[in-house]
Formats: structure tokens, sequence, C-alpha cells
């Protein structure tokens, strides 16, 4: 916090330079609503005792789920969860779509690019797959508005022939083209190619900071949020790095 002529003003600091200052006053004249009526399910893997150990993916879904239950979501948190729970609350999180307006879907943990595919990595090692495990079930669902969220490396990798059989690659395709015009919007922790910036403070990562400071701002449009959330991931990467993460 500081004051710019009166006001408080919030903002992030890196060693000791304010690099982005939270603005909440809309760009657009678009009004959309955050509050309404939501439902949520966020999952956080650290893989605890793994040699791939994370530093804060459980803290930030349980402090985002803090500030989604203040603007009265309904919020599931999962921590280190396995593939069968995952999938489990998943079709949970579908079945909710004739109560709820919005529906918002959060994964932060290991995630990867296989051929076209999203795969996030289970607590287990296991696979999910965005375009199977997740939008399959949200086919039918009433949702007016879906966020889909992956905090997680979007680092690509080949898909081997044994990876996914073909009618599973065409059930995905299926999918695909069954939401082409539902209101969906994904958002990525890092750019196709890029790690995610796993670095923050000491309690959560630098990505869910930035969300949890636009999350309640009612009257800010989402699309409008959601550059600004990438617009400080961006700059906090290339301050701290000196050029955007890459493998």
């Amino acid at each position: 916090l500081y004051k710019n002529n009166g006001e408080t003003v919030r903002g992030f600091w890196f060693e000791g330079e304010l690099i982005h200052i939270f603005n909440t006053e809309p760009e657009t004249t678009q009004t959309h609503k955050n509050l309404n009526t939501i439902t949520a399910l966020l999952i956080g893997n650290d893989y605890p005792g793994k040699e791939c150990e994370l530093p804060n993916c459980v803290s930030d879904v349980r402090s985002i789920g803090q500030k989604l239950r203040r603007i009265g979501a309904d919020v599931k948190v999962l921590e280190n969860a396995p593939r069968n729970e995952i999938i489990n609350e998943i079709e949970t999180f579908a079945s909710k779509g004739n109560q709820y307006d919005n529906a918002l879907f959060y994964f932060s943990g290991h995630g990867e690019v296989r051929g076209p595919f999203h795969v996030w990595i289970a607590n287990d090692g296991e696979w999910i797959i965005k375009e199977l495990h997740l939008l399959f079930p949200l086919v039918e669902t009433n949702y007016k508005n879906l966020i889909l969220i992956s905090d997680a490396c979007n680092i690509n990798r080949a898909i081997a022939n044994e990876d996914l059989e073909d009618d599973t690659i065409q059930k995905i395709i299926n999918v695909q083209n069954a939401l082409h015009n539902r209101n969906i919007t994904s958002a990525y922790s890092s750019l196709d190619g890029q790690v995610a910036c796993a670095l923050g403070n000491d309690v959560n990562g630098i990505y869910a900071i930035a969300l949890m400071e636009y999350i309640e701002h009612e009257n800010l449009p989402i699309t409008d949020m959601f550059n600004r959330v990438n617009q400080f991931v961006r700059e906090y990467a290339m301050r701290k790095y000196g050029r955007l993460i890459e493998i």
C-alpha cells in the first residue's frame, strides 16, 4: 500500500521498487458482475516428498478459496489429490450447472502440453487431460460462463502413439467442437513453450497474488482482469529474470 495524493493505492514491490499498481478501474464500458452465483473447484498439488515438489500450489488454492468465499461463492478445494479424486470432483463440479451461473476451475501444479492437448499432473503422477477429463463433463452443463485457469507450465512435449488412442483423440475433438460457441475463458500462467513463474512471496505464487488482487472487483470485466494479471506476471518475470522464462 502507498499514498498517492491522499488516496491509498495497492501495489507490488520487487527489491524495494514498485513494479505494478493494482488499478481496479475498468478500462472498458462493459460491466461484468463477477459476483452473481459462482461455484469453484480449486486444485493445488505440491507433490510433497517427491523430487518435483512445488512450494506454494496448495497455499494458492487455499488463499483463492478464501477470497471466493468472501464474495459468496460455493468453493471446493482439493489438496495434493490423486487422479481419481480429481476426476470425481470434476464430475460433481459439472453437476452443479443448474444451480449456478458461473463456474471457475483452477489448477495449480505441474503441467505440460502433449501434442495439441493440455495435460495436468495429479499428485500420484497420473495425467488429467483438460480437453477430455475437464471439458467433456462440461459439455452438457448450463453454466453461462466457464472460467478455466491453468497455473502450470506450458512446455511442449511430443505425444507418443501409446499416450492417447485414436478413439480418445476423436472424442476430444468432438468435445472441442461442442464447446466452440460456449462462453469460455481459458487463462494460463505461462505462455506456450514457457514455464510458469512459481516464485512470489512466502505464501503465494505470483499468479495467485495477482488474481486475488482483482477477483473481488465486481465491475471489472473478466477479460480486463486476466489482461492485468497477465501484464503483472510478465512484468515480474522480466524484472526478476530479465526475460520470460523458457526451456
